[in-house]
């Protein structure tokens, strides 16, 4: 009987430890929950702009080492600042010959 005791106050003494064990973990994910939510408060506004701003622009960027799709991309935007640059060419040779006929 005296052996079942002993055991019986080995196993207490082994709860008593997995119950400490078990708040330590409940603390430490409390903290870590809160942190993590301090964390998300931080960077969501940051996350935004960053998606934002290569909404905007992304269209821009170009991978330099695709020569192909590089070449084309430069390519394309100067044809099409060409093109602006020849409208707004037009349209000054048309105003100033319109300013000078009125």
């Amino acid at each position: 009987m005296a052996d079942f005791f002993a055991k019986l106050k080995e196993y207490e003494v082994q709860v008593e430890q997995y119950k400490l064990m078990v708040d330590q973990y409940q603390k430490g994910r409390v903290a870590y929950e809160t942190a993590r939510a301090e964390l998300q408060v931080a960077v969501a506004p940051a996350e935004g702009v960053i998606r934002n701003f290569y909404n905007g622009v992304g269209f821009m960027y170009v991978n330099k080492e695709d020569t192909a799709a590089y070449f084309g991309k430069v390519f394309y935007t100067w044809s099409v600042q060409g093109l602006i640059i020849a409208i707004l060419f037009a349209a000054i040779l048309f105003l100033q010959k319109r300013k000078d006929v009125i």
